[in-house]
């Protein structure tokens, strides 16, 4: 994390599932790199192109529709005004398609791994995790005006594999192209 420390205030973090099994540890090296972690919080940050609101959320442990539309709610009459550029840190890309219209310009989730086995290396579009779910395991994705996009991450769930998946590193540095 050692190049993050010198983007002190500019980088941003909220915790994923498996940040909980050893949470303290997670939180030390976010306070050592110099990581902004935001639990059910939200920051101003200027920018050259105007200020953004970045919103980082807990982990939503809950399964249910209706108990993920009911914390999407509680999301949203905590953070109601949008008055600005908004960023979402949002672990699981379930919660999406909870979120009502307009509220979200950009929404950075992971939790999917990718979809850990699927096809993607031999040009194909399709994972396990997809096929069974249904839901957005990687990439761009849109609905409505809400725009979410996730992120494949560098690491596996449970046993290490990781099969036709390649793991991702990104850089989001600009707001323009948005």
């Amino acid at each position: 994390f050692s190049p993050l420390a010198s983007l002190e205030g500019r980088v941003f973090a909220c915790l994923g599932n498996h940040d909980y099994e050893s949470l303290l540890e997670v939180e030390t090296t976010y306070q050592l790199a110099k990581i902004i972690l935001l639990k059910d919080e939200s920051v101003i940050v200027p920018t050259p192109v105007g200020p953004v609101e970045i919103i980082g959320t807990e982990f939503n442990f809950k399964r249910s529709k209706k108990d993920k539309q009911a914390r999407i709610d509680e999301l949203m009459n905590k953070f109601p005004d949008k008055q600005h550029y908004r960023i979402w840190l949002v672990h699981n890309p379930d919660e999406f398609t909870f979120f009502p219209q307009g509220s979200v310009d950009l929404l950075l989730a992971g939790h999917t791994h990718g979809g850990q086995i699927g096809l993607q290396s031999l040009g194909i579009n399709w994972t396990v995790f997809n096929f069974l779910k249904r839901t957005p395991d990687f990439g761009l994705w849109r609905q409505g005006t809400n725009t979410m996009y996730v992120h494949r991450g560098t690491g596996y769930q449970g046993f290490p594999v990781r099969l036709g998946v390649t793991t991702q590193m990104n850089s989001h540095s600009s707001l323009r192209d948005l």
